[in-house]
């Protein structure tokens, strides 16, 4: 009886080791939160700019991973929702943007660049005539996410662009 409390007493004196998840990458931690902005994108019919509102909920799955939930205000009684998921690997240059319908190709990173409270990443995906360009800025209080294409002549055209501001 005395040696099972003897070994009561040391594993109560025994320092508890917390299990805690790592901290969410610096860069990404910020755009977690509710936003409200634009999308503006060319449509490919008329090749006119059409400017859509839009809310944006990012929500941090894991340390290098976000959440995106997009609802596009695209006319009288028509909403619609897009869900996607990038995964940082900043250790590697490597970014992973994954949408609800599909994986996304792995991209690499071009740049990545810290101001003060800005942070630029440009990375790129694919390849030949399939290679899309990503511009992502985050900041405090705002956020874009600017889309190009680029033909093999790398001149990169406009495709579309996110323009948010934190909301609250």
């Amino acid at each position: 009886m005395r040696g099972w409390f003897v070994a009561a007493i040391l594993l109560a004196a025994t320092p508890v080791l917390a299990l805690y998840d790592p901290m969410p990458v610096a860069e990404i931690a910020p755009m977690e939160g509710s936003w409200r902005g634009t999308l503006v994108y060319k449509d490919y019919g008329n090749g006119q700019l059409v400017e859509l509102p839009t809310q944006l909920f990012a929500a941090l799955v894991s340390p290098e991973t976000i959440a995106l939930h997009y609802v596009f205000d695209d006319g009288p009684g028509k909403t619609v929702h897009s869900y996607e998921r990038i995964r940082f690997d900043l250790a590697a240059d490597a970014v992973e943007w994954v949408s609800e319908t599909e994986d996304g190709p792995r991209g690499v990173v071009l740049s990545s660049e810290r101001d003060g409270d800005r942070w630029r990443l440009v990375f790129q995906t694919g390849a030949g005539e399939e290679t899309e360009r990503y511009t992502l800025e985050v900041e405090p209080a705002a956020l874009r996410i600017r889309k190009e294409e680029v033909g093999s002549e790398a001149t990169p055209t406009f495709r579309n662009e996110l323009k948010f501001e934190r909301v609250g």
